[in-house]
């Protein structure tokens, strides 16, 4: 397997967490406040075990890999608690947001647009990358 071949892979399997994440901010709005936060930060946990287990001969880098991500895990972990009350808050606004997009179905053209100008980029930065490892 090639390297553009893992890039287009881990790109196919962003646009699809992508899509489902933004049909449950959309019916699920409040609920996912709160589970977008709380993944997150376990997905940064996890990220950190694995860089720590990881055997390679650049153990420098590892270490400040790992550093700066848990650095950015106790950030999230203490904005969550300074920041407590403005979940409720942001659970309202994206609440109305939905109802907004209900109102307005147009709206939702936007985001394929979006989507589809966000993968040509990709492909445009996986193509420059391609011709400068390849030299042509």
């Amino acid at each position: 397997m090639r390297s553009l071949d893992t890039i287009l892979i881990c790109m196919g399997i962003a646009a699809g967490a992508s899509l489902i994440y933004l049909l449950l901010v959309q019916f699920l709005p409040k609920f996912m406040n709160y589970a977008a936060i709380i993944l997150g930060t376990l997905s940064m946990i996890a990220l950190c075990v694995l860089i720590a287990l990881y055997h390679t001969e650049y153990t420098a880098s590892k270490w400040i890999c790992f550093a700066v991500l848990l650095i950015l895990v106790l950030i999230t972990v203490f904005e969550v608690f300074f920041n407590s009350k403005a979940w409720a808050i942001h659970g309202i606004l994206l609440d109305e947001a939905g109802k907004m997009v209900c109102d307005r179905i147009y709206v939702l053209a936007y985001i394929p647009l979006f989507v589809l100008i966000a993968v040509a980029f990709g492909f445009m930065m996986i193509y420059e990358f391609k011709s400068i490892w390849t030299h042509g």
